[in-house]
C-alpha cells in the first residue's frame, strides 16, 4: 500500500502529490511488486463523496496490505505525514505489517514482497 500525501491546499500539489505516488507505483510493478495506489483510484473524485468516504476507502485498503509504502522524505517526519497517511500508519492490520521508506528500502520491499508471493504459493 502506497503511504503517501495527496491533499494539500493548492490543486497544483494535489497533481504532484499524484503523480509521485504514481512513479512509486510505476518502479514497484516495474520490479514486480505488486501494490495498491489510492491516488490512482481516487484521484479528482473529491467532489463525488465526502473526504470521510475516501479515507475510509484507503484505511480499508491499507488494513488489508502486507506493508506500507512511504516517500523518504516522512521517514524523520522531517515532513508532516498528511491526515490521511496519519490515519493509515496507525491502522491495525492484525498482523505484523512493515513500513518500508521509497527508495531507500527498495531492495528489501522486493525481498518483502517476494517472501509474500511465496507464502500464497
Amino acid at each position: 500500500f502506497i503511504c503517501a500525501p495527496y491533499s494539500a491546499t493548492k490543486t497544483r500539489s494535489v497533481e504532484s502529490h499524484i503523480r509521485e505516488a504514481k512513479q512509486i507505483r510505476d518502479a514497484l510493478i516495474k520490479n514486480s511488486v505488486a501494490c495498491y495506489c489510492p491516488h490512482a483510484n481516487t484521484a479528482h473524485l473529491d467532489h463525488r463523496q465526502p473526504v470521510e468516504f475516501f479515507y475510509r476507502m484507503s484505511d480499508e485498503m491499507a488494513r488489508r496490505s502486507d506493508c506500507l509504502i512511504v516517500p523518504d522524505k516522512f521517514r524523520a517526519y522531517a515532513n508532516t505525514p498528511t491526515k490521511g497517511m496519519q490515519r493509515q500508519l496507525l491502522i491495525p492490520s492484525g498482523k505484523s505489517r512493515p513500513v518500508f521508506y521509497w527508495p531507500s528500502d527498495r531492495e528489501a520491499i522486493i525481498e518483502f514482497c517476494q517472501d509474500e508471493r511465496e507464502d500464497v504459493k
